[in-house]
């Protein structure tokens, strides 16, 4: 039976861990519960907004309404073809612990997107990617509830409209749909993806220790696991620790430019951190324009700039307005030393 609570702390609802209040708040287990949910917002006449684990929000106020924690669990075989498998997964579910839950089953895929937080149902929102994979490389289909009608649509690829950290959830159909559940094209057979830069440093860096040690290659002995180990390792020696230093992670998106751009970029910066997207156009390191800007490790009115990791933007005890402001700074700065407009990845609740 739905429980719906009045004037509920969502302090605890969102990796910033900035207070909010939430006018009413339920959580939601089951497709039923969710249409029970938003009969009852539609019967008060009240908006609905929908929070998972709250690592990709920032609340700069209370919230109206009623908020609905989409805690759909689950995860189950749906079909198997030789090596080729299907995997359906509840919204709710952490996405790390699903990436170590599949590995732990011998379905390999997701390794390069170890440790992103969040849930499951935010990963194709923002198309997750890290270390050479995207989420819509392992991506099958969806299943989501249309807000205004309660109908459950699966949705494929195309229908998502997959791009660098977009979906047709960040743009058309941003508050039309409401995820319940993924579906995850996996294998049992490896296939490992080591082309990323950081990550191929660290496994010369492997290779070299088990030469001297073993006098062996780590190809001789590189799995899945292994990756999803270094790409642990590698993320949090940049990363802050959400348990120590509340954070969302990358707060802005790696700004896409034209290759007649980087050039005229690099002429003048000669050590930019770019890479080549094979479609003649080239992404650009955010976290080093707004080092080179001056921002790394600042802190002010209790908010920051993250000492290792520039891209990432922390809470030191502050709210979400001062941050917001700090987001708004490193913008104008960016855009006037290298005239490239950085965008928020965050979703703003105001």
């Amino acid at each position: 039976m739905l429980q719906v609570t009045e004037q509920f702390s969502l302090h605890k609802h969102n990796t910033f861990g900035f207070q909010s209040i939430a006018e009413f708040f339920c959580s939601v287990s089951t497709e039923d519960e969710l249409s029970e949910a938003l009969a009852w917002a539609k019967k008060q006449k009240i908006v609905t907004t929908i929070l998972g684990d709250g690592s990709n929000v920032v609340l700069t106020g209370d919230l109206a309404g009623l908020v609905i924690n989409i805690a759909i669990l689950g995860v189950e075989l749906v079909s198997q073809n030789k090596d080729d498998l299907v995997v359906r997964v509840g919204a709710g579910e952490n996405w790390h612990q699903l990436v170590l839950k599949t590995l732990k089953m011998g379905w390999n895929g997701l390794e390069n997107l170890s440790l992103i937080p969040g849930c499951v149902g935010a990963a194709p929102i923002q198309n997750i990617g890290a270390y050479g994979v995207e989420l819509s490389e392992r991506f099958d289909s969806l299943e989501a509830m249309h807000k205004a009608t309660g109908v459950i649509r699966k949705m494929d690829i195309s229908d998502c409209q997959f791009g660098y950290r977009e979906s047709v959830f960040k743009k058309a159909g941003q508050d039309d749909y409401i995820i319940t559940a993924v579906n995850l094209r996996l294998s049992t057979k490896p296939n490992i993806c080591i082309e990323y830069p950081a990550l191929k440093q660290s496994l010369m860096r492997l290779h070299t220790q088990l030469q001297m040690k073993h006098g062996m290659s780590f190809h001789d002995t590189l799995t899945p696991k292994m990756i999803s180990d270094l790409v642990c390792s590698i993320r949090r020696s940049k990363l802050p620790d959400l348990k120590h230093t509340p954070n969302v992670g990358s707060f802005f998106k790696n700004p896409v430019i034209s290759c007649n751009a980087e050039i005229a970029l690099k002429e003048k910066n000669s050590d930019l951190v770019s890479y080549d997207l094979y479609n003649g156009s080239m992404k650009i390191a955010a976290g080093y324009l707004i080092e080179k800007a001056g921002w790394k490790g600042l802190q002010r009115n209790g908010v920051g700039v993250h000492d290792q990791q520039a891209l990432v933007l922390v809470s030191h005890g502050g709210c979400g307005k001062e941050l917001l402001s700090l987001a708004t700074d490193i913008q104008d700065s960016v855009m006037e030393k290298f005239g490239i407009a950085l965008e928020i990845e965050p979703r703003i609740y105001k």
